[in-house]
């Protein structure tokens, strides 16, 4: 007999059907007779050397592939952050490094080690680790700098793989210096009464700073982070402002002075966590002005002066005029703060200093109420709060307080060569205190999140998420790492 050629299960199976089929019809059956197509059932026992061995098909139900006949060397790696809170920045000088070679296998022997040199470009040391673990961190890695890895995956039998990778990271360091537009008055991270992460100066992880950092850290991949240090104070000056306080070039007590003792001024923090961390900033934003012209005491008067029926006339001859001459010693106090940072950050450019513009809280969109005094953009009737300033009140200040103080910070902007964050002000045009989709925090609101009118007038989280768009698209915080060689 002619034996069968070697087949699979499945071809046998076939060709013992058609047997089946030729040899009814060769008896003059009528009747069709068919095997079941079963790898079970081959014509041949496993043991036939003719029909040589069965291969049983893959079970897509397990997706492990067979172990290689050689071990196998593979590892990614991501540099995880650095931490820290907004109410305490962290001065942390080093971080760590995250090795997964997790994807490497030993072979059919099993994986007995996995062995690493980190070697540091720099200054040319290196340091090996040994492991039975497959992820192995590493600490004490500069917050910038340039690895090389080597891995050796060592398998039970003595058998070898190896692999090695180019890892460069980046941690770049942004300042937030300024008031409470840059401290997040407003939007308290937490319930009353833990409103803020710091109570002190109202600083809120919902600050505009804090939102752009997020979202770049969330857009960074695993080699690079972003660290924040927000040094921002509600009621802050530059210098010192018609109230007395300092803020970011003198000593200040903080929006809520009874929750710790007077603050060194912002510069001088900053100095000292350079000092701790031996960092220099890659950015330092700058929010600030507004507190130098008495502008926050103004609306606040303003506001109790229209609510017990004194208007509009009152507030002009009593304050509007003092804060309009107020408005010239912007510039002045920006001097001051370029000479400051100069003298503190000598290799930053003046480029990667970055000064922001202040919202606009006056105008709405509700057509339907416009006051035919004030005109179109000023609403007389406000539903989200019916003690809120007249239309011509709001117009008044438009005209007379925010142009003019933008106008002077995008000057002082110019005169040191630092880049304006502008546009703030067209986006909130819509989207004012009386507008049908505010992004500014009603004295109502103010009350019932944080217990007090601190927050009114400030730009609410919706606005707080404009004005980080508006940094991120500045470029203070982009980070440039070269891209690993894998």
């Amino acid at each position: 007999m002619i034996p069968l050629p070697r087949r699979s299960a499945a071809r046998r199976t076939a060709v013992a059907s058609g047997l089946a089929l030729t040899l009814g019809l060769a008896a003059g059956a009528f009747t069709l007779t068919t095997f079941a197509a079963s790898p079970a059932q081959a014509l041949c026992p496993r043991d036939d050397t003719d029909c040589g061995p069965d291969i049983d098909p893959v079970d897509p139900a397990d997706p492990t592939p067979p172990p290689p006949v050689q071990p196998v060397a593979r590892f990614g790696w991501r540099v995880p952050s650095l931490g820290g809170t907004v109410s305490t920045p962290s001065p942390a000088s080093t971080g760590s490094l995250v090795l997964d070679a997790c994807a490497s296998n030993g072979g059919p022997s099993g994986t007995a080690a996995y062995q690493w040199a980190i070697h540091d470009v720099a200054s040319g040391r290196t340091t090996s680790y040994s492991s039975t673990s497959c992820r192995t961190t590493v600490g004490g890695r500069p917050l910038n700098g340039h690895w090389t890895a080597d891995l050796r995956v060592v398998a039970n039998d003595g058998s070898v793989a190896t692999a090695s990778h180019d890892l460069p990271f980046r941690d770049s360091l942004v300042v937030q210096l300024g008031d409470s537009a840059a401290s997040g008055e407003g939007n308290p991270t937490h319930a009353r009464p833990a409103a803020f992460d710091d109570n002190q100066c109202d600083r809120s992880s919902n600050a505009a700073a804090q939102l752009a950092a997020n979202r770049r850290r969330s857009q960074l991949g695993p080699h690079a982070t972003l660290t924040l240090w927000n040094l921002a104070c509600s009621g802050a000056a530059i210098v010192t402002a018609p109230n007395g306080h300092g803020g970011v070039l003198r000593p200040y007590g903080g929006q809520q002075p009874a929750y710790g003792p007077v603050l060194p001024p912002q510069v001088d923090q900053l100095r000292a966590l350079m000092s701790a961390s031996g960092r220099q900033p890659d950015a330092v934003l700058v929010t600030a002005g507004a507190n130098d012209t008495g502008w926050a005491d103004l609306v606040i008067q303003c506001y109790w002066m229209n609510k017990i029926g004194l208007g509009l006339v009152v507030c002009e001859r009593e304050l509007g005029y003092d804060v309009q001459a107020r408005l010239g010693l912007v510039e002045p106090a920006f001097r001051q703060l370029s000479n400051r940072l100069h003298t503190q950050l000598p290799d930053l450019p003046d480029s990667r200093i970055y000064l922001t513009e202040y919202w606009d809280a006056t105008h709405d969109d509700r057509t339907a109420t416009t006051d035919p005094i004030a005109g179109p953009g000023y609403s007389w009737w406000c539903p989200r709060d019916a003690m809120a300033p007249a239309a011509s009140s709001r117009k008044w200040g438009y005209r007379n307080v925010v142009v003019p103080l933008n106008a002077h910070i995008q000057r002082a902007a110019g005169e040191h060569g630092w880049h304006y964050v502008g546009g703030i002000m067209g986006d909130f045009r819509r989207h004012g205190l009386c507008a049908t989709n505010p992004w500014v925090v009603s004295p109502t609101e103010s009350r019932g999140r944080q217990g007090n009118f601190n927050g009114s007038w400030h730009a609410n989280l919706a606005g707080q998420q404009d004005i980080a768009t508006r940094l991120l698209g500045s470029g203070a915080f982009d980070v440039s790492v070269r891209a690993p060689a894998f």
